[in-house]
């Protein structure tokens, strides 16, 4: 689950009383402002963090070095489905600690990959496990090198010489995030095909040993969406009220999608959750202020197009709306009621709260 944007419905500027003069009519706004662009596609950042043990031996050579920690982070641009095709969208950054190497003879020399990969149909990248993002092949035409003495080998993420270095010593390699086609909406597990990270040493630029498996590359996800919000203003126009019962319709849409397959894409993934102070205890209905000009005995309550009532602590699935979806656009429509309170009684004074709320691409 991948939080995509979020927003605010203030309910504000109004006075409710039992006779209203002229002076006091005023109107309750709500104005879903929001937080931020849109973000159209959002990838969790998948993060591992490995200890190694002292002592690991190699499957081919018995390994000259021991390691610590290692830490392999995915990280993505925001808009990945915005992002043309061809655009680098983001990264896999290495940080290795080896805590020592035994020096094993002149020109002796340390190096991580990958495991090999298949390799795209573009010379310098490789395919990943999801089919529209590729990464790069570290410098390396092809993402599979045979080596006579250790056999397939991946990308490459570099070298240092063992002779002469001092321990504990960091050693980092980034790889690239190509897109190559167009995301599909909904979440897309991304892994390599092979995931192990090894370690190759040897003499003279030349791997003779090989740690076949040191870590294992870790799996996350990208979440795609074809859809943004097509105002970060909604008004909700009360009008002049003298007392509860009031209610106003209200749209929230989404607008791009590319085609009615997407929207509909769209709207079967994403779910809205929401956030405020003055959400009741039991997720009924939102709070007045509580300040002393603020109307007393009143809350503000929403309901779905179906005219259920939504728990504003339960995350609300978009597909159990009933929306109006186009070629492009996504429309839901819900209702904010003005409430009386079984717990306070009725005086007048301004409406003035407000409610945040997440979208959440699932």
């Amino acid at each position: 689950m991948v939080c995509s944007g979020g927003g605010v419905i203030k309910f504000a500027d109004s006075h409710l009383g039992s006779s209203l003069r002229p002076g006091d009519r005023g109107k309750a706004l709500g104005r879903y402002v929001l937080g931020g662009t849109l973000v159209k596609v959002y990838a969790i950042a998948a993060l591992a963090s490995i200890a190694i043990s002292s002592e690991v031996f190699a499957d081919i050579g018995e390994n000259p070095c021991t390691f610590g920690l290692i830490k392999i982070t995915n990280s993505f641009i925001d808009d990945i489905s915005g992002a043309p095709l061809g655009a680098e969208i983001g990264e896999v950054n290495f940080d290795i600690t080896v805590d020592s190497c035994e020096i094993v003879g002149p020109g002796s020399v340390g190096g991580f990959f990958l495991a090999a990969q298949p390799t795209s149909n573009l010379s310098g990248w490789c395919n990943t496990t999801a089919d529209s993002i590729q990464i790069s092949s570290g410098g390396l035409s092809s993402c599979t090198t045979s080596s006579a003495n250790i056999g397939l080998v991946g990308p490459s993420l570099g070298f240092w010489e063992l002779n002469g270095s001092s321990y504990p010593k960091q050693f980092v390699g980034r790889l690239t995030y190509r897109k190559f086609d167009q995301i599909p909406v909904g979440a897309t597990q991304l892994s390599l095909q092979d995931p192990r990270l090894q370690f190759g040493f040897g003499h003279n630029g030349t791997y003779t040993g090989l740690v076949s498996d040191v870590a294992t590359f870790p799996q996350g996800e990208v979440v795609g969406t074809k859809c943004s919000l097509s105002s970060s203003l909604i008004p909700v126009d009360f009008g002049p009220i003298s007392n509860s019962g009031a209610s106003k319709e209200f749209e929230i849409a989404f607008s791009d999608c590319g085609s009615r397959e997407d929207a509909t894409a769209f709207n079967n993934a994403v779910s809205v959750e929401f956030r405020s102070e003055n959400i009741r205890e039991d997720g009924t209905a939102l709070l007045n202020c509580s300040n002393s000009d603020c109307a007393k005995g009143i809350q503000i309550g929403l309901k779905d197009s179906r005219g259920r009532s939504v728990n504003l602590l339960s995350g609300f699935k978009l597909s159990d709306n009933s929306p109006v979806i186009t070629d492009s656009e996504v429309t839901h429509t819900f209702t904010a009621e003005v409430e009386s309170r079984v717990d306070e009684a009725v005086a007048a004074g301004k409406i003035d709260t407000q409610l945040v709320f997440e979208t959440i691409v699932e």
